[in-house]
């Protein structure tokens, strides 16, 4: 008996239960409330609330609310105004604090500076200006943004020039020729071009440069001093006075033949006349690159001759300066 009534109770239990788990799947999960993002980064013309707001449904996440800032630049959208974004839109949002806010950037390309310089160059050509010249732009610190998708096409509107000062003011517009172009005024001049050898590498002091330790670079005529040394072959085989870093020009002043004669420096003196070689010991007065004449003290006699370096620590003498070797 007392079997029965257990098993009729558990029965029981199992039967009333049932509804309670078929109704379960029915029950709908409770949806995210909408939440505010720290930052956007957009790349189009339009900002829509799904960059803003997460936890929203489709629709209304692809919502457009205002203009994205301009390509490259951000702007940073207060709690007052995002309140009143959310009202406005129907969002379940209200700020925790008027610190709340969020940074929208844009993406953005900039134009690079030699593609403005080529499109100036060419809307000067018909002014007779070289096409070797270069620009130079008095804002030297311009920098156009486009959006990423655009192509960096750059249009010369408004060119102005003046041959005599060969200066120039112009409008520049990029995308060229859409609705949106960003434009921007510019002006400068146009300068001849020169190119120069440079050191590729830091040298040391008397150290041979290499007709490979220098490289060709573009620069404006009108930098280049006139001691300036505008041929490689010029420079090659000679030593610089000093240490030079990478980069530099090299002047008349700034190098040398490489001494192989240092002054004070105890040299061998060497005069070879009809078959016979003399040679003595003697004291360089100064320095002295292969092919230098130089001044040479006999550490013997004490006299004082004109001398050739012919090597390290290598001169030699002329015949009617044998008296100096005795």
């Amino acid at each position: 008996m007392n079997a029965l009534r257990i098993a009729f109770l558990v029965l029981a239990f199992l039967t009333s239960a049932v509804p309670a788990f078929a109704d379960e799947p029915k029950l709908a999960l409770l949806a995210a409330p909408p939440v505010l993002k720290g930052q956007a980064l957009v790349e189009g013309d339009i900002l829509v609330l799904g960059d803003i707001f997460d936890n929203l449904d489709a629709v209304k996440a692809k919502k457009p609310v205002a203009y994205a800032p301009k390509p490259g630049s951000r702007t940073t959208l207060e709690a007052n105004w995002l309140f009143a974004l959310a009202q406005q839109q129907g969002v379940a949002w209200r700020p925790a604090s008027l610190y709340d806010r969020i940074v929208v950037e844009r993406a953005g390309q900039t134009v690079a500076r030699e593609t403005i310089e080529n499109a100036l160059l060419s809307a000067l050509a018909p002014y007779g200006v070289a096409s070797d010249s270069a620009v130079e732009l008095a804002n030297r610190s311009i920098s156009l943004n486009i959006p990423v998708d655009a192509k960096p096409v750059v249009a010369v509107r408004a060119l102005s020039y003046d041959e005599r000062s060969r200066r120039f003011s112009a409008t520049l517009e990029v995308p060229a020729g859409t609705p949106n172009a960003l434009q921007a005024k510019v002006s400068g001049r146009v300068v001849s071009q020169l190119e120069i050898p440079v050191l590729a590498r830091s040298i040391q002091k008397n150290e041979p440069i290499a007709i490979d330790d220098l490289k060709m670079v573009p620069v404006s005529a009108d930098m280049v001093r006139a001691d300036t040394i505008t041929d490689p072959v010029q420079i090659a085989g000679k030593a610089p006075r000093r240490f030079m870093k990478a980069g530099q020009t090299v002047s008349q002043q700034d190098v040398q033949r490489p001494v192989m004669v240092p002054k004070n420096s105890t040299v061998t003196m060497v005069l070879r006349s009809a078959g016979m070689t003399l040679t003595a010991m003697g004291q360089a007065n100064e320095d002295g690159g292969q092919g230098d004449i130089i001044h040479v003290t006999n550490s013997k006699s004490r006299s004082v001759v004109e001398a050739t370096v012919i090597g390290q620590g290598l001169v030699t003498v002329r015949p009617q300066s044998a008296r100096a070797i005795n």
